[in-house]
């Protein structure tokens, strides 16, 4: 184990001296807020799941805490689905559902998710392409303060 439990005077921030972690405080740490985030999860907050979800990272119990919160409204779980679709997570790749997942969160007001639809309907990921709902979304998401948002 790297000792680095000590109080550094190079780390030294307007008189302040700031203690380097461990790698064992450190897990200790994460752990303990995985618990809480999962304590708040199971009592139904939506932003708990989320957080849970991406804490977790690429595994069933995050995409079962994305799922709940986003079919709860939360639209960052609602990307990060349409993500997990896209890219193939538990190896399938499945374009229509994550032109769902984008759609539901553009349609609850997410800018980016209304840009990648965007995307979809101008190359025609997962849904008929059409470029004038692919306009319409390139708008949409220009609107929901995405700046970038033009066609690809």
């Amino acid at each position: 184990m790297r000792k680095t439990n000590r109080f550094h005077s190079k780390n030294n921030h307007g008189g302040r001296r700031c203690k380097v972690l461990d790698d064992e405080s450190l897990d200790r740490i994460l752990k303990e807020e995985i618990r809480r985030l999962r304590e708040a999860a199971e009592a139904g907050d939506t932003r708990a799941m989320s957080e849970l979800g991406e804490r977790l990272g690429d595994t069933e119990e995050a995409m079962k805490w994305r799922l709940r919160a986003a079919e709860a409204g939360e639209t960052l779980s609602m990307n990060a689905l349409a993500g997990y679709f896209y890219f193939g997570f538990g190896g399938k790749r499945d374009l229509v559902e994550s032109a769902k997942w984008y759609r539901r969160s553009a349609e609850a007001g997410n800018g980016l998710a209304a840009y990648e639809l965007a995307r979809f309907y101008a190359h025609g990921l997962g849904v008929e392409r059409n470029l004038e709902e692919a306009m319409k979304m390139y708008r949409l998401a220009v609107t929901r303060g995405i700046p970038y948002a033009f066609p690809s």
